[in-house]
């Protein structure tokens, strides 16, 4: 808009043709619009459409997740297992009246879930989870955190059911 305002002062300056108030706002609308088709297109582009891929044939999928209140220091886990067609094997929920954070509280929901997977009997296991941190540390076996790592110890690789 403003340059539409400047190159009328500059036309009318030099003595050229000045752009009625009509012909102006229809420039201006056409400018939006322009501006709008191409945030449209770039949102689009931004949108990825993330959905549950199943595991290798013979192996299960643990999909975990946490959360964690602040104010309270307590928390709550759940996990899902599934097979390679994406059928329901086992899935549970639980709640932690003490969690110190949310990581402890992210590792404790991969613990309860491969716990769970172990119960089954697998020792074929793809583990998901949304907190890269404690995923990181499980693939590293890097201590960031002592509450953390000790939920996570002998937590990298499933057992043989008891």
């Amino acid at each position: 808009m403003l340059l539409l305002v400047w190159m009328g002062r500059n036309n009318r300056h030099h003595g050229k043709a000045v752009w009625s108030p009509y012909a102006a706002a229809k420039f201006v609308t056409k400018m939006v619009e322009d501006v709008w088709q191409i945030y449209q297109k770039e949102n689009k582009k931004a949108r990825l459409s993330v959905k549950w891929q199943p595991p290798d044939d013979g192996v299960l999928k643990l999909n975990t997740n946490a959360a964690f209140d602040a104010s309270k220091c307590t928390g709550g886990t759940g996990a899902v297992l599934r097979n390679s067609r994406g059928i329901l094997l086992r899935a549970q929920a639980r709640w932690y009246d003490q969690v110190e954070d949310v990581y402890q509280a992210e590792a404790v929901a991969i613990r309860d879930g491969m716990t769970m997977a172990k119960q089954v009997g697998t020792t074929k296991l793809v583990v998901e989870s949304d907190n890269v941190t404690v995923i990181n540390m499980m693939n590293t076996n890097e201590d960031h955190a002592l509450t953390t790592s000790s939920t996570l110890q002998g937590t990298r690789e499933p057992s043989a059911p008891d």
